[in-house]
């Protein structure tokens, strides 16, 4: 199994790359998982990061009541997750 470090840089590869982003980071892991870039425990394991360490002003209740389907940016942009992956990859050893 790969390192966070590595899924992180993974998932950050994706979605620079990707010239039609229209979606977020937990539907780029699910699309990695899909396409057999990540197996199980990696999948879990990103996943469960991203969760884990959510932008703190995002609040569900508040996603919801907003109708932002869960998104911590607006859908599709590219930027603020790429600099919320970097900060992260940037904290892994």
């Amino acid at each position: 199994m790969r390192s966070l470090k590595e899924l992180l840089c993974l998932l950050w590869i994706t979605i620079n790359a990707d010239e039609n982003f229209e979606f977020g980071l937990c539907a780029t892991v699910n699309y990695l998982s899909l396409k057999d870039k990540l197996n199980f425990s990696e999948y879990k394991l990103l996943y469960n990061y991203i969760q884990t360490n959510r932008p703190k002003w995002y609040q569900k209740h508040y996603s919801k009541a907003d109708k932002h389907s869960g998104y911590y940016w607006a859908h599709g942009s590219k930027q603020p997750r790429l600099d919320w992956l970097t900060t992260h990859i940037k904290k892994q050893k």
